[in-house]
């Protein structure tokens, strides 16, 4: 079957994949593909698309879109748009990092030794212990690091093999370690939880008047939403 993605600087390519590969193995092909410069968080209709969703491409394209976007991590509720902030991590470690606040957050996954973009955010916290496993029922443990000016974030592994984080100033070698305070999110509380999910969990394929009717109050209800945002 044939998809197509649209990457962060705007170009749409075709790819060819088969019908059973799931979402993460279409990360995976993004990633080497040569003519997408930039990755970030892949999304289809708007929704953010995570390998823990356990979704294939097919189910995604079912819902009358065969278009995947490439876009820069969010920093959600918790976005900066001025003073103290940063937008980009690198990790020598794979790690998971928590973009947002307790009620309106992102868990992303941070691959090693890749410098990795989002919109500028205030905050992060750095992943320690995740309880579950069900989509929109996980708990994360966390260490969540306050951002004390602009500049990028480097994750190092320390002796005992955790997470050491560092900040990094714009114009400025002198680096900064930073200490954190533990925190726990839980995605039952998160405004965040894939609504995609709750769309294929509804079991609303035969009944496609009223999927629909849901994936158009989602889309039109969001592009509302931000027209009168801006």
């Amino acid at each position: 079957m044939e998809v197509f993605i649209q990457s962060i600087e705007g170009g749409i390519y075709p790819m060819t994949i088969d019908s059973g590969t799931t979402i993460l193995e279409l990360k995976n092909k993004i990633k080497k593909d040569s003519r997408i410069a930039s990755q970030g968080l892949l999304t289809f209709l708007g929704l953010d698309l995570t390998e823990e969703d356990g979704l294939t491409v097919e189910e995604c394209v079912r819902l009358g879109n065969n278009t995947f976007q490439v876009t820069q991590f969010k920093g959600v509720g918790d976005e900066a748009r001025g003073g103290a902030q940063v937008k980009k991590i690198r990790s020598e470690m794979d790690i998971k990092v928590i973009l947002g606040d307790r009620r309106n957050f992102q868990c992303v996954k941070i691959l090693p030794n890749k410098d990795m973009e989002f919109s500028p955010t205030k905050s992060l916290g750095v992943v320690y212990h995740q309880e579950g496993e069900e989509n929109g029922k996980r708990t994360y443990s966390m260490e969540k690091f306050q951002m004390p000016g602009k500049g990028k974030i480097e994750v190092r592994r320390d002796e005992d093999d955790r997470a050491d984080v560092y900040f990094i100033p714009d114009g400025d070698e002198t680096e900064q370690k930073l200490v954190g305070k533990v925190k726990t999110y839980d995605e039952s509380r998160n405004s965040q939880e894939s609504r995609l999910m709750r769309i294929l969990g509804s079991k609303a394929f035969g009944n496609m008047t009223r999927l629909d009717g849901v994936i158009g109050d989602f889309v039109f209800g969001g592009l509302d939403a931000a027209n009168k945002e801006g």
